[in-house]
């Protein structure tokens, strides 16, 4: 290699034990240069990259007996979704596969098959960007999109009148004094009623309904292109990192050893 590291082993001599430990020092060093890099392009691919996916890349650390070290988007539990499945797409390109909101909101017969969901224009976002979970849950509530496990979070009839507020004004007009919800499926299903709205899931209020928001919008799936060179990130860290830092080590080995 143009870095000379066979004769720097070869100078260790029968020192294997040496020789492994200086080994796991450098790529445990060359693992955390390529999360901080791969953190990086995370940053400069996505707007407000969540925390949640940042600190989901890991490192696998190498021992004297494993000189291997892994670094990868791994799942660390709770609500999230699976980093490395979120990723993917973005990775390799291709389709994203569907949320668990989206695959429930299709058992219940409220998103079409082949369709996913983006924010519309009234949908309340994270810091992030991302439509707000407890909003997420809401929706899924109103229309019984919980399966049977779920079944105590959907609400009732009578639950979502007493959201809805209905009353009516002192002509006698209907008007929905707190908040209704209702899917459009605009010309997917040639309803008259909603053929002038986007498909989607929207909210009402007022007079006869009429303040009308666009809260969740259905699009067919996307297909997406790569935009994280994920694996050449990886390369071009190795090459620089794992020579200078196995030097480093070695050095640190000699000294202490002097």
């Amino acid at each position: 290699m143009s870095h000379n590291i066979d004769e720097q082993i070869a100078r260790l001599g029968d020192r294997l034990s040496d020789i492994a430990d200086v080994t796991a020092q450098a790529l445990n060093d060359t693992g955390f240069a390529v999360r901080a890099a791969e953190q990086q392009l995370l940053g400069e691919a996505f707007d407000r990259v969540t925390p949640y996916i940042s600190k989901s890349v890991l490192v696998e650390q190498a021992t004297p007996d494993r000189l291997e070290v892994g670094v990868a988007a791994q799942y660390l539990g709770g609500k999230g979704g699976d980093p490395d499945r979120i990723l993917a797409p973005h990775i390799d390109g291709g389709r994203r596969g569907d949320k668990a909101s989206e695959r429930a909101l299709q058992r219940a017969g409220i998103l079409p098959q082949g369709y996913q969901i983006v924010p519309g224009a009234g949908a309340p976002l994270d810091p992030y960007g991302n439509v707000q979970r407890g909003f997420i849950v809401k929706i899924m509530s109103w229309f019984q999109a919980f399966g049977q496990q779920g079944y105590s979070a959907n609400m009732t009839p009578a639950t979502r009148k007493r959201r809805e507020k209905l009353g009516r004004t002192a002509s006698g007009y209907r008007t929905i004094q707190g908040t209704s919800y209702f899917v459009a499926y605009g010309s997917l299903r040639g309803s008259p009623r909603d053929s002038h709205l986007a498909p989607g899931i929207y909210s009402k209020t007022g007079i006869h309904g009429v303040d009308i928001k666009p809260l969740l919008l259905f699009v067919q799936r996307g297909q997406y292109s790569r935009t994280l060179d994920w694996g050449g990130v990886a390369q071009r860290t190795v090459s620089e990192a794992f020579p200078r830092r196995f030097r480093y080590r070695y050095r640190t080995k000699l000294e202490a050893q002097a």
